[in-house]
C-alpha cells in the first residue's frame, strides 16, 4: 500500500491533496459553452446567434431565409440529425478551432424525435407504446443520447426554443404562471426543455421593445435572471442581468467580463477552453492496461495464499466462478473496479 494511502489526513486541503482531486478552473472564451435563447418571434434569436464564431445552423426550422452565407443542415427528421451528429464527431475529432451549433428549435426537434420513436416501435403515438404503458424513456434516452453528443463535444451550443407559459404551485395561494420555454401543448417540456434547462450554462429570456417614432423596430433585451415572470439564470456570478441590447456581441462580453470579474474575486485564474478540458478530463486505463495491472497482485496473492480473497473480489464483480482473463472488453468497468479492490489490499508486488 502506498504512502499516501496509509497517511491520515488531517485537514481539507489532505484529503484533497490524498484523494488526488483536481480543482475546477474556468475559461472566459465561448468555446464549450452552452446557451438557451428564447422569446416570441422576431426578437433576434437566431440573427444574433448566428453571429457567434463559426457557426452551422441546424434548422429544424428554417429560420434563415434572410440571412446570406450561413453553412446549415436542414433537419426534417430525427434520422438525419442523427447521421449528421456521427459525420460531424467525425469529421472533428482531431480538430481543436471553434464551432458554434445554432440548434433551431428545441419545439420542432422534439417532435421529430417523437415521430422517430413512434416509427421505430410502429405506433400512432408514444403513449400507445409498451403494451399502452408508454415509451417516455425510450423518447427521453434517445433525444439526451444525441444531445448529449453535441455538448459534450467540446462545440459552443446554442439552442433556441419559442415561449409559452407554465403554471408554479398550482391551485394554491402561491401560485403564479410563468414565461417559460416552449410552446404550450406542443413541446413535451418535463422530458425536453426542463433537462436542457438543467445543462445549459445560460438561459436568456429575449422581450421586444417594440417600434420606435419611426416604426422602426427597437434591438430586443435579454434577461438572465430568474424571476415569477420569466425563467432565466445563468451559472456566472458576476453575468449581466440584464442586457438591455441583445447581441452576439454583448454575449460574448458579458461571459469574458464575468469570469474576468470572478478571477478578481477568488484569485483563481482562468483558461484556455483546451486547458480546462485536460483538468476535467480523467485518463482511463484501457482493458489491456487492467488486465495487465492485475496480473501481478495475483502472483503476489498466490504466493501468500490469498486466493480466496481474489477469487471473492472477481465474484462481486464478473459472477461466481468468472475468470479475468476471459471478461469481455465490453466488462471494462468491472475489470476496473476489481482492480480497484485489489490495489486497497496490503499486497506487496515484486
Amino acid at each position: 500500500m502506498s504512502e499516501t494511502k496509509k497517511k491520515k489526513v488531517a485537514s481539507y486541503s489532505d484529503l484533497i491533496a490524498s484523494m488526488g482531486l483536481e480543482k475546477s478552473v474556468v475559461s472566459k472564451d465561448l468555446k464549450g459553452k452552452t446557451v438557451l435563447v428564447y422569446g416570441d418571434n422576431r426578437t433576434g434569436k437566431t440573427k444574433e446567434l448566428l453571429k457567434l464564431p463559426n457557426p452551422i445552423y441546424l434548422g429544424w426550422e428554417y429560420g434563415i431565409n434572410a440571412i446570406p452565407g450561413i453553412p446549415f443542415e436542414r433537419l426534417n427528421k430525427w434520422s438525419k440529425f442523427k447521421k449528421f451528429n456521427t459525420s460531424l464527431l467525425k469529421k472533428t475529432k482531431d480538430f481543436n478551432g471553434e464551432i458554434t451549433l445554432v440548434f433551431d428549435t428545441i419545439d420542432e426537434a422534439s417532435l421529430k424525435c417523437d415521430e422517430y420513436i413512434c416509427q421505430k416501435h410502429d405506433v400512432d403515438t408514444i403513449g400507445d407504446g409498451n403494451g399502452g404503458f408508454g415509451l417516455w424513456k425510450e423518447y427521453s434516452k434517445e433525444f439526451w443520447s444525441e444531445i448529449n453528443r453535441l455538448t459534450g463535444a467540446g462545440f459552443t451550443v446554442a439552442f433556441i426554443a419559442h415561449s409559452g407559459t407554465i403554471v408554479h404551485n398550482k391551485d394554491t395561494d402561491e401560485e403564479y404562471t410563468q414565461i417559460y420555454p416552449g410552446r404550450d401543448g406542443l413541446v413535451d417540456r418535463k422530458r425536453t426543455i426542463n433537462p436542457i434547462i438543467d445543462a445549459v450554462d445560460i438561459i436568456g429570456y429575449l422581450k421586444s421593445n417594440g417600434f420606435d417614432e419611426n416604426e422602426k423596430e427597437i434591438p430586443s433585451s435579454a434577461f438572465f435572471v430568474n424571476t415569477k415572470t420569466f425563467k432565466a439564470g445563468t451559472r456566472f456570478d458576476y453575468f449581466p442581468e440584464v442586457m438591455e441590447v441583445w447581441s452576439a456581441e454583448n454575449l460574448i462580453k458579458g461571459i469574458k467580463d464575468a469570469v474576468e470579474q470572478e478571477e478578481k474575486v477568488t484569485g483563481i485564474e482562468s483558461v484556455t477552453f483546451e486547458e480546462q478540458q485536460e483538468v476535467i478530463e480523467e485518463e482511463e486505463m484501457t482493458y489491456d492496461e487492467i488486465l495487465a495491472a492485475i496480473k501481478p497482485i495475483v502472483v503476489a496473492m498466490k504466493a501468500t495464499d490469498r486466493l480466496d480473497e481474489y477469487q471473492e473480489i472477481v465474484s462481486k464483480y464478473l459472477g461466481d466462478d468468472a475468470k479475468v482473463s476471459e471478461a469481455k472488453k465490453s466488462q471494462v468497468e468491472a475489470l476496473d473496479m476489481i482492480l480497484s479492490e485489489l490495489q486497497e489490499l496490503d499486497i506487496e508486488v515484486k
